[in-house]
């Protein structure tokens, strides 16, 4: 078994080295993994596979020694935006390019003794927003927005008993970012020549994420999970845009409950992103503006708090089948006036359903399919920089594939 065990960790370091790292829309994902994906997420109190350690590490002490290795692919359809350019002539629309982004991901769970449990798991993930055209309103060439996140995640979990765990997980994080087409921005920053068009450049962290898990009464489960901010190392290339030159990972926490009848979960779960946590993000067009581009007082994105609703359901049809459905509310990340900044997100998707299917193959292995819609959601405002009436336009597709096998 140990031997086992060292493969598996230098199989996921390994990997570490080959993948791209990346990132999501709004940062925090809906789920971790084709599992997780397919109940929309709402896995604080029903804990699916090793990559627990990200949404409540106590789940742990509730699963059986394993590995679990996944793949998902993303794409937007449908994403553009519209303004009406009234004060200079004439209305213009920029479609994003409907670029399909792999996303690869692992874990690895151990238990160390009849009550504690360890894992190791890599989460990647790529949020980019691309245009074939500049947007006028900030530069000359194509606008592109990118924020590329690796997360990794080394867990434990104590179970106190036979209903009740705790665990912690301590997290790492790899952010790349890359901004293109904001020259005009430029001489308005404390720092010119430190926009945009700089290539990409790379940001270290670390936090940590607690979780709690009980079960009540043979069928009530109850679970709760908060996650430090993740303290992230300041770009300098980009240092004239991003506000202090830092992009912390905004900590966010969980509440969730699950009753177990005899094959089926029904599961309900509220999460609270604190995006006020980092200037860049919660920074909004609408405050008196404090020195220029990239300093700590000025403009940012504009993201609220983000308040989300999930629920799944899951029903074992037999041995060898099980289906998952699942739904997630969020309001959108930003208000009406804060839409110059997030034709680079267009992050106005607030309904999303969610579907998979897990296919037993024997009795230590399975395979897992998913698929996610962000269902398309139109939302308009007005451009603080003068170009009149803005209407952003966004859909999403996520479709995941994992296999999973005990020891």
């Amino acid at each position: 078994m140990n031997s086992i065990l060292s493969k598996s960790l230098a199989s996921i370091i390994a990997s570490l080295s080959l993948y791209p790292l990346w990132s999501f829309n709004g940062l925090v994902p809906i789920g971790y993994g084709a599992k997780s994906e397919s109940l929309a997420g709402a896995v604080t109190a029903n804990p699916q596979d090793s990559l627990t350690v990200f949404s409540n590490p106590a789940g742990l002490g509730f699963l059986e020694s394993g590995w679990d290795l996944g793949i998902s692919a993303k794409n937007f359809p449908n994403s553009y935006f519209t303004y009406s350019y009234i004060y200079l002539g004439g209305p213009g629309r920029l479609d994003a390019e409907n670029t399909i982004f792999i996303m690869p991901y692992a874990g690895l769970n151990k238990s160390l003794t009849a009550n504690q449990k360890i894992a190791l798991a890599f989460y990647n993930e790529k949020y980019q927003t691309k245009y074939s055209q500049s947007y006028v309103g900030v530069g000359y060439s194509p606008l592109e927005f990118s924020i590329n996140q690796s997360l990794l995640g080394l867990g434990w979990s104590y179970r106190i008993n036979d209903n009740h765990s705790f665990g912690v997980t301590l997290l790492g994080s790899l952010l790349c970012v890359n901004f293109k087409g904001l020259e005009k921005l430029d001489i308005f920053s404390y720092k010119e020549g430190f926009v945009t068009n700089k290539g990409d450049e790379y940001s270290i962290g670390g936090g940590l994420r607690l979780g709690w898990l009980s079960c009540f009464f043979d069928r009530l489960w109850l679970g709760a999970s908060y996650s430090t901010k993740i303290y992230q190392t300041p770009f300098h290339k980009y240092q004239g845009f991003i506000n202090g030159g830092r992009i912390d990972l905004p900590s966010n926490l969980g509440f969730s409950l699950r009753y177990e009848f005899d094959r089926i979960n029904i599961a309900a779960e509220y999460q609270l992103v604190f995006n006020d946590d980092v200037l860049f993000l919660s920074n909004t067009s609408d405050i008196e503006v404090i020195g220029d581009f990239g300093d700590e007082n000025n403009t940012g994105m504009g993201w609220r708090n983000q308040p989300i609703l999930k629920i799944s359901f899951d029903c074992q049809l037999n041995h060898d089948w099980q289906i998952k459905l699942g739904a997630m509310m969020q309001r959108p990340l930003y208000t009406d006036n804060n839409f110059d900044y997030n034709t680079m997100t267009l992050g106005v998707i607030e309904y999303w359903v969610t579907s998979g299917i897990k296919y037993q193959i024997d009795e230590r292995r399975e395979i897992n399919l998913s698929y996610v819609r962000g269902l398309k959601n139109e939302k308009t405002g007005r451009s603080t920089l003068g170009y009149g009436a803005l209407t952003e336009v966004s859909s999403e597709n996520i479709l995941g594939i994992s296999f999973n096998q005990t020891f």
